[in-house]
């Protein structure tokens, strides 16, 4: 497809390669940076998605995941396995050939009923939030996104800590 090349340096020891995604192809940034992901690690949900591709370019929260997403399904670069506004979707992109059959099982062209899901339980809500269920909505993506910058915290301080230790084992002092 013609989408890396092999750069030859002035003495590197090991090949260097350079992508064309850009050239081949009309992604905008986020959808770069989420097709780039989905690439590398494979097949996640929208929250874990949301957070790893914004590492690479600013990706503001879930809705504008879910519209990234949307142009790239559209287009077959991606895959869901059902519709991008429930929870518990997961993603993956759509580069797989025929022979790896590595399909979802979903379209954004099929009805929502292709697959029938048994409703889950929905708590008794007070009268204020039934009175505004986007607001729920809203408050559940701010809940899903603090968990993970909780989650993306708690690895940098765990390596943070392996780094403060294997520099104190390298000086000679004990913690």
């Amino acid at each position: 497809m013609g989408l890396i090349g092999e750069l030859h340096t002035d003495g590197g020891r090991a090949p260097r390669y350079r992508h064309y995604m850009r050239k081949r192809f009309t992604f905008t940034e986020p959808q770069l940076a989420v097709v780039t992901e989905l690439l590398l690690r494979g097949r996640q949900q929208m929250g874990e998605l949301r957070a790893r591709a914004s590492r690479m370019v600013q990706i503001d929260g879930l809705p504008q995941l879910r519209e990234e997403l949307g142009g790239l399904i559209q287009e077959g670069f991606a895959q869901a396995s059902g519709g991008l506004e429930r929870r518990g979707v997961e993603v993956d992109h759509g580069f797989y050939e025929d022979r790896e059959n590595q399909s979802l099982g979903f379209t954004a062209a099929e009805p929502a009923e292709a697959e029938p899901v048994a409703p889950a339980p929905v708590p008794a809500a007070p009268p204020a939030t039934a009175a505004n269920p986007d607001l729920v909505q809203q408050l559940r993506d701010q809940i899903e996104e603090l968990q993970l910058q909780h989650e993306e915290l708690h690895d940098r301080v765990m390596k943070m800590s392996e780094q403060l230790e294997k520099i104190a084992r390298q000086a000679g002092i004990q913690l």
